[in-house]
């Protein structure tokens, strides 16, 4: 059983876009770690539970796709957190490159965009085209 901090779970109902019953879960803290070293039929239990509680009739899953990102050697987990202390222009000084040698890119650097995927791939654009700026 998990015994950490509250777990952080959160549902998305993936119908709509998909055209299919879909719920997509994000799990953070403590508690992503914990359901990462989980079996498969265990997060399903995990998830059913907590889904039960909101409706005792609901089936269960057809099947279920877990992404283990923390035991993945390139991920090693998930995106980046911002925290209650974070001021406002911290994120900035990742957009700003402070040498023509040295340069930043990924969600966590671009403000109005964090923890997104097109996030990271448009922090990745800015900096190539900083880097082919310095050869023009």
């Amino acid at each position: 059983p998990f015994n950490g901090s509250t777990p952080v779970l959160y549902g998305v109902n993936m119908q709509k876009q998909l055209g299919q019953p879909v719920l997509m879960f994000f799990i953070g803290g403590e508690f992503a770690s914990f359901v990462d070293s989980q079996s498969e039929a265990s997060v399903e239990s995990i998830i059913m539970t907590a889904l039960r509680e909101l409706d005792p009739t609901l089936p269960n899953p057809l099947s279920i796709q877990l992404t283990r990102w923390e035991q993945d050697p390139y991920a090693r987990g998930s995106y980046s957190h911002i925290s209650t202390q974070t001021r406002e222009d911290d994120q900035s000084q990742f957009e700003m490159s402070g040498s023509d040698r040295l340069f930043f890119a990924g969600e966590h650097t671009i403000r109005h965009y964090f923890q997104t995927v097109h996030g990271a791939y448009l922090s990745g654009r800015r900096e190539a085209s900083r880097i082919v700026s310095l050869f023009k």
